[in-house]
């Protein structure tokens, strides 16, 4: 083998095998991962620069080099949704304005030591009712 095809064999891309086991049984959350994986061509998301590598969002295809892409906007706002913090509150912001959604108030958080506690209104209800 000549110096230019192991060079070649070296910048090839890699395949492996994840097995999908009955146990432990893989979550939605995995499941969908995989399904977007897949749907993106398995395009590369995490980058190592000690081993010069590229792997996809699946971890079944690995490539060489930096070849991963950064996080859009959207993709961002859509991870941070669920959190219950500012951020996780900037988030679904951003989503409802893309997904042009009413402009509904945020209900009420108050900082407290055990975190955000949101607020809940109640209406008056007569006393003869």
């Amino acid at each position: 083998m000549t110096v230019q095809e192991e060079a070649r064999a070296d910048r090839a891309i890699q395949t492996k095998q994840i097995p999908i086991t009955c146990y432990p049984p893989a979550t939605a959350h995995e499941i969908e991962q995989r399904y977007r994986c897949i749907d993106a061509r398995h395009e590369g998301r995490t980058y190592n620069p000690v081993q010069d590598k590229t792997w996809c969002l699946c971890g079944r295809v690995i490539r060489p080099g930096d070849v991963s892409r950064w996080n859009s906007a959207y993709e961002s706002a859509e991870f941070s949704a669920g959190r219950p913090d500012a951020v996780g509150r900037e988030a679904r912001a951003y989503l409802d304005a893309v997904h042009g959604r009413g402009n509904e108030p945020e209900p009420l958080a108050v900082p407290t030591e055990c975190g955000d506690q949101y607020v809940i209104e109640m209406e008056e209800v007569p006393s003869w009712q």
